[in-house]
């Protein structure tokens, strides 16, 4: 026996948790499969780190409705300051003098998630599987099947569209023969949070050396995320240090422009790639987020991608629907 449904996410991670929200006022029936529970400590997408989202990004979650859920959990970016570790110059862009609210804003990741899942429980037309695993994919000319596992057992869905969004080794892109290119960057980042001895004024920091850039995010109570660059060869050294030794480290780093580093956080460290999909389609899947593209942190570009790709397929979704086309 097969359930049926118009859309089957693969992934419920920030990007297809966010593409369940973006389709809640077409009223699809929509199956979302995740392999990890949203609040568990193992979830992949929803941990420690944050998340940097642009303005852009700011303006697709006021449009499905997920910004005013975590808005207050939010820390607003007024200004960003770039510069170059042994050059005197620096970059400095001011929110105000361009006439905005904010340049960026800083989130939580646990908070996004938990913000995001608390939406589904208001969507009478989705079908949660989690945790569940794809164990086949196999694409027909008039829809999808996809086998999984859940705590039920086995199951079939079937699917008119299957979304992969789970991530950069996604098994559905695989399962429908889509390639993906990747290069090794060669770096790790270290990702913590620390407390600076002077407060932040709302102000992102980026700084450039040798090894790879530092980044600087503010937070609400006072408290920056740090993402340090380090060489392959360096990150086990770095990460096997005291407190004491990795804050003198990242103050050598970064300098004094907010006094001296007083605390930091748990470490965790997380390999860099690029990779990129030779395709964002399959027969009868869109592939979107991580699946398709996964970057260097330095921009802070990933998510804010992942969220373009999200607001994309839903303006094409909704676009079919309008005219009744249910292929």
């Amino acid at each position: 026996m097969s359930e049926q449904v118009d859309i089957a996410i693969v992934g419920g991670g920030m990007v297809g948790a966010s593409l369940v929200a973006a389709l809640r006022p077409l009223r699809l029936r929509i199956a979302l499969i995740e392999a990890v529970p949203h609040d568990s400590q193992a979830q992949p997408s929803f941990d420690e780190r944050t998340t940097a989202l642009s303005n852009g990004s700011r303006r697709i979650l006021e449009t499905i409705g997920v910004w005013q859920e975590v808005a207050p959990a939010a820390t607003t970016i007024r200004r960003i300051h770039v510069s170059d570790r042994g050059r005197c110059g620096f970059a400095r862009v001011d929110a105000a003098e361009l006439g905005l609210p904010g340049l960026g804003y800083v989130l939580s990741n646990r908070a996004f998630g938990a913000a995001l899942w608390a939406g589904m429980g208001r969507d009478p037309t989705l079908r949660v599987y989690c945790p569940a695993t794809v164990l086949g994919v196999v694409p027909s000319a008039g829809s999808v099947a996809l086998r999984i596992a859940d705590s039920g057992g086995e199951r079939r869905i079937e699917a008119g569209l299957v979304v992969a969004a789970d991530g950069v080794h996604s098994v559905v892109r695989e399962a429908v023969g889509v390639a993906i290119e990747t290069r090794d960057y060669g770096q790790s980042a270290i990702i913590t949070t620390v407390l600076p001895q002077r407060f932040h004024d709302q102000v992102a920091f980026e700084r450039f050396a040798e090894s790879g850039p530092l980044a600087l995010l503010p937070l609400a109570d006072g408290r920056c995320t740090l993402v340090l660059t380090v060489s392959t060869a360096e990150v086990e050294s770095i990460m096997a240090m005291s407190d004491a030794d990795f804050l003198a480290e990242v103050q050598d780093r970064f300098g004094y422009r907010l006094g001296r580093f007083l605390k930091v956080g748990r470490r965790f460290a997380y390999p860099l790639a690029l990779t990129q999909a030779r395709g964002l389609s399959g027969a009868r899947c869109a592939i979107i987020g991580n699946a398709a593209q996964s970057l260097h942190p330095v921009a802070g570009m990933g998510f804010n991608l992942g969220l373009r790709d999200v607001a994309s397929l839903a303006e094409l979704l909704a676009e079919r629907c309008a005219v009744g086309d249910s292929s």
